[in-house]
């Protein structure tokens, strides 16, 4: 008799078990808290679904774009995360404000100007889609699952996919 102390994983595509995770896009509040909050949630819906390596990496780049959205709009933002194609993870945060970010150069000792060199540096591809009400700003992460095995695309949290 054979007992796993570790659960297999589930058979079923990335983008089913994504929106099985987080169902719904999350509005979060203009608050210096919105970003932790976003982190925990991703940790919660993601950490069965990815490896560790890149769930870190998601939480690291979805906190600068919640802070970014938090600081620039003043106002709530939407985090939502899908499964554009096989083996990639998308996240996103949109919020109201009209501008676009752009990657800026950070004085030395600035404590800020580094987040999008960040998402630039450790995202597979990022960007930033305009609409009439705002803007979104995403990123997407090569995915693996958490015990090395490639997954399936297979639903978004996302009511634009």
């Amino acid at each position: 008799m054979t007992v796993s102390i570790r659960p297999e994983p589930v058979d079923q595509g990335l983008e089913t078990a994504v929106a099985a995770a987080l169902p719904v896009p999350i509005t979060l509040p203009a608050s210096p808290r919105s970003a932790g909050i976003a982190r925990r949630l991703l940790r919660l819906a993601l950490e069965d679904l990815v490896g560790p390596e890149v769930l870190c990496d998601v939480q690291l780049l979805a906190t600068e774009l919640v802070a970014n959205a938090v600081a620039a709009s003043g106002d709530f933002c939407v985090l939502s995360v899908s499964v554009p194609e096989t083996e990639v993870l998308r996240v996103a945060v949109a919020d109201p404000d009209q501008c676009l970010p752009a990657p800026g150069i950070a004085d030395l000792l600035a404590e800020q100007g580094r987040g999008l060199h960040i998402v630039k540096a450790l995202a597979l591809r990022w960007g930033v889609d305009r609409s009439a009400v705002g803007k979104t700003v995403w990123f997407e992460m090569q995915s693996v699952g958490p015990y090395g095995g490639s997954l399936p695309r297979g639903g978004s949290t996302s009511p634009d996919s």
